[in-house]
């Protein structure tokens, strides 16, 4: 997917020059789109480049706050955004390893007044294609946004970055080069940007365990849970939480440190007996899983020069 470039959007190019643009965003995630969406709002004229075929559709975040909720009301995307949402308005916590459960504690989240009473559930995939939607429906005579374009190299001089991308596409190897005033890197925990501008990732990742998130089908409000649902336990703790209209939900859980999806997947009822209330019911759904490893890691500085970090490529708490 491609938003062509007009000709207006970047000037009068030379055909034998880099081609410029005053911001590079690189990384199509939500992060790298909200902050483009916001640019293209006050007349910033902006390129993402993305090194995936599209928008990430592995699961990971879902559930906004009112907080948040009120960057997208700023931004235009609240009311596509809670079209496809779920209300997060109660989280319950739950005791009990195995089918019988125990709530022993609810609290009603209603802290976001009138215009934000409660938090959402949504899909991250679902909320980038969103925003995605947005910047192509109402800036695409400013922005352009590239799949398939993996930043190589980073060059940086006191009036601009030069940068070098390999389509991903390209069986050749082929490179494009682009210059810009300001680069942005939102290209996650694994940031090239960050290592290309030699900025230290300080801190560590979590040794004990990493973090499964898998998007199932299972009638948990049969049980009684809630949109938001935490199971307490030491070992068989869980984050539960409903995602779309569908009956969708998010269960997300502790598995030993460097296991693969298909591994997970192959034990996957020797997690869901422990946390699943009524287990083993008329039987779940597996629509999607993936495996994070937990960090706690922060950039030693968030600029350097012309260059920005922002989102998972600054900090991270939990990453893939």
């Amino acid at each position: 997917m491609d938003n062509h470039m007009n000709s207006h959007a970047n000037g009068s190019l030379n055909l034998n020059s880099p081609e410029h643009w005053p911001v590079i965003v690189i990384g199509a995630g939500p992060v790298g789109l909200f902050m483009t969406i916001n640019l293209a709002r006050v007349g910033v004229k902006t390129l993402v480049l993305e090194k995936g075929d599209g928008i990430d559709q592995s699961p990971r975040a879902t559930s906004y706050q009112p907080c948040v909720m009120a960057e997208m009301h700023e931004c235009g995307i609240l009311e596509d955004v809670k079209k496809k949402s779920m209300v997060n308005d109660i989280i319950s916590y739950w005791i009990g390893k195995g089918p019988r459960k125990e709530r022993i504690s609810f609290v009603e989240k209603l802290e976001g007044g009138k215009l934000f009473p409660a938090g959402i559930n949504c899909g991250q995939p679902v909320l980038t294609q969103t925003i995605l939607d947005h910047i192509l429906a109402h800036h695409s005579q400013s922005t352009s946004v590239r799949f398939t374009q993996r930043l190589e190299s980073l060059e940086e001089t006191e009036s601009s970055v030069k940068i070098s991308c390999k389509n991903m596409n390209s069986e050749d190897g082929q490179t494009t080069e682009y210059t810009c005033s300001w680069l942005v890197g939102a290209d996650g925990a694994g940031s090239t940007t960050r290592k290309q501008l030699g900025i230290a990732f300080e801190g560590f990742s979590w040794p004990k365990e990493d973090f499964c998130a898998s998007n199932v089908r299972y009638p948990f409000e049969k049980y009684g849970f809630t949109p938001a649902n935490l199971i307490l336990d030491p070992v068989h703790w869980a984050v539960i939480t409903i995602i779309d209209d569908t009956g969708l939900w998010r269960c997300a859980f502790g598995v030993r440190p460097g296991m693969t999806n298909e591994e997970i997947s192959a034990e996957l009822d020797e997690h869901y007996k422990y946390i699943f209330p009524g287990w083993p019911g008329d039987g779940y759904e597996l629509v999607q899983l993936n495996v994070y490893k937990p960090h706690q890691r922060c950039a030693s500085q968030f600029r350097k020069g012309r260059c920005f970090l922002v989102g998972d490529a600054a900090h991270a708490s939990l990453t893939c």
